[in-house]
């Protein structure tokens, strides 16, 4: 039996016709028979069972096909994402030997096809490792299928810069690349370090180094106008820059005024067409609002673990005091022992009883790394903060940092956030995962270049490791109330409870559940009780 899938409406003649009209209406193509032994109508797809026969070799087994035809996929649209995970469903639970590949098309076999291929394979995959990661899937998708992005912008290099808010030893990084990449658009979504000012007042000029920064106008409270001057040049570059005051903490500003905020930015790009640099405290949190189809976006955030999983706010919940740490090698005594870096005082000031130290003899060993593992077995992490040894950023550059189900050495890229070239790596930097896992891994095999030039081998130096989230099957501030009995597998996100894999629907009536919530909507099956349909009625025989 072979399954097979057709994503598109025949209506919209995008496809010729290759099953017979009617049920045992045969069709000949050459050396086959086909015959439609079955077909029944829904309203999102239809469902064909079809034989086919070899009439020129009758010695061949004759062959079923289960044929599912999508029809509610608009022309130059999107489906409906519930239809389309409904359409889904049906197709994986069809009953069949599957002794053949499936078969996925759609009119140029790019788009639609790209999609179903994608959804499941990272639902397949997501199953074996607890998580999705939808923007690396993409990624390698486009490596091996022709043509699968056709949107323009892909080919855009450099539309964005996304970077965090510099600090005082790094604003001069900061107006190098906005020089070096003609940004005349900086979106600033947080408020300017006071230690690290990006502009004075006007008629003030602010010299950084090799730059003198003005500022020219100021048209309203959210946008101005400052001019950057290189000293070897004679001409100032004029940059608009786009402030908001209404996106504070973890709270989202109202939907119109970002809309109005997002039209300014793009009136002003439509004229000037060059890189936008958007600057927050934390770059990830805003990553949302850049467009995934551009792939040649510099970036410096995570870009390995944006997970699927952006329903859920960051739970700051230090789980780091349950578990217990180890390292690749350690001095004798206290010294840079590896559980100094998840016992108090959380700092980065260097001490051989305070932070870790790990060195290796690359001629033995090629890596160093240092271990996490949780006492309570899986946890579910939303962000995890770094305290490195003050002053050597150097020897964290090329880091690796972790969220796994083993305690494999080198770990998993897929698990991983790696530290991104170009710069050092600030020594006190919050990487977001949003993942399930029961060990945390630093692991370093790039080594440094110490300060007189030579390189030298991997050292790892932790001072502090703040493991932020909540254990598997809880969630809330406090990590305290307890997930849904019917999410699946009892997972839900730390920041809102809902299901992070959807619901069990076994015990609601219809087998209709909300996958956010987990509750029965449309009530209970006979017997059951309460929102999730978990509870037995009392006096109640089966």
């Amino acid at each position: 039996m072979l399954v097979y899938q057709m994503l598109m409406n025949f209506l919209q003649e995008k496809c010729v016709q290759y099953w017979p009209d009617a049920v045992n209406d045969p069709m000949v193509l050459h050396n086959y028979q086909l015959t439609m032994t079955k077909e029944k109508e829904n309203t999102l797809f239809v469902y064909r069972l079809i034989t086919i026969s070899n009439n020129k070799d009758t010695s061949q087994t004759e062959r079923s096909i289960h044929h599912f035809h999508f029809t509610q996929w608009p022309d130059h649209g999107v489906p409906d994402s519930i239809q389309l995970v409904h359409f889904y469903r049906k197709v994986k639970l069809e009953d069949c030997d599957q002794l053949g590949p499936m078969v996925v098309h759609c009119s140029a076999g790019v788009g639609r096809t790209g999609t179903f291929i994608a959804i499941d394979a990272l639902y397949e995959h997501g199953k074996k490792v607890n998580y999705v990661n939808v923007m690396e899937y993409v990624q390698m998708m486009r490596k091996d299928r022709m043509n699968m992005i056709q949107t323009p912008g892909y080919r855009e290099e450099s539309r964005f810069f996304v970077t965090q808010c510099p600090m005082k030893d790094t604003v001069v990084d900061f107006y190098t690349m906005i020089y070096d990449h003609n940004s005349r658009i900086i979106v600033l979504l947080d408020q300017v370090n006071p230690n690290a000012k990006l502009w004075l007042g006007r008629p003030e000029t602010l010299v950084i180094d090799d730059f003198k920064i003005q500022q020219e106008e100021d048209h309203t409270m959210d946008k101005l106008k400052i001019a950057l001057k290189y000293k070897k040049q004679q001409d100032k570059g004029l940059i608009n820059v786009f402030t908001t005051s209404d996106w504070q903490g973890v709270a989202l500003p109202s939907t119109k005024l970002m809309v109005d905020f997002l039209k300014s930015v793009i009136s002003c790009w439509k004229s000037l067409r060059c890189p936008i640099t958007v600057v927050c405290r934390n770059e990830q949190q805003h990553y949302d609002d850049i467009p995934i189809e551009n792939e040649n976006t510099y970036m410096t955030h995570p870009t390995s673990n944006d997970n699927d999983r952006t329903n859920t706010s960051f739970v700051n919940y230090n789980l780091t005091p349950y578990g217990t740490a180890t390292q690749s090698s350690h001095y004798k005594g206290t010294f840079g022992r590896p559980e100094n870096a998840i016992h108090p005082p959380i700092s980065n000031k260097w001490s051989g009883n305070i932070c870790t130290h790990i060195i290796v003899d690359r001629s033995s060993t090629p890596a160093d790394w240092w271990m996490f593992q949780f006492s309570f077995g899986s946890a579910y992490i939303t962000n995890i903060t770094i305290y490195y040894r003050e002053g050597l950023a150097r020897r964290m550059d090329g880091f690796k940092l972790c969220v796994t189900n083993t305690s494999i050495t080198p770990p998993d890229n897929d698990a991983c956030y790696e530290d991104p070239a170009p710069g050092l790596p600030n020594i006190i930097q919050t990487i977001p995962f949003n993942q399930l896992g029961k060990y945390v891994i630093y692991y370093d095999d790039k080594g440094s270049t110490e300060q007189n030039g030579r390189k030298d081998s991997p050292v790892v130096e932790l001072c502090y490791v703040a493991i932020n989230g909540c254990q598997q099957s809880f969630w809330g501030s406090n990590c305290s109330t307890t997930c849904a009995d019917n999410c699946i597998e009892g997972n839900c996100f730390p920041g809102n409870g809902s299901c992070v894999w959807g619901c069990d629907p076994t015990n609601c009536l219809n087998n209709v559940c909300n996958r956010d919530t987990a509750i029965c909507t449309d009530g209970c099956k006979k017997g059951r009780t309460g929102n999730h349909c978990n509870k037995c009625k009392s006096l109640y025989i089966q």
